[in-house]
């Protein structure tokens, strides 16, 4: 059975949350967007791990 829903491809949407966050990081760096002032990024976000992609079968 195929699935038909909105969410066809688990690496089309990682690779778009990865675009957003790169664009908020960048503007996060240059000053132009102020979310977390005087934190470090690397420390706020934990690493992905494999089991928290799931794809439909």
């Amino acid at each position: 059975m195929q699935c038909t829903g909105v969410i066809r491809d688990g690496t089309l949407i990682e690779k778009d949350i990865w675009r957003f966050l790169s664009i908020v990081f960048a503007l996060e760096r240059t000053n132009q967007l102020s979310l977390l002032p005087d934190k470090d990024l690397v420390n706020l976000c934990p690493p992905i791990e494999p089991y928290q992609v799931t794809k439909n079968h």
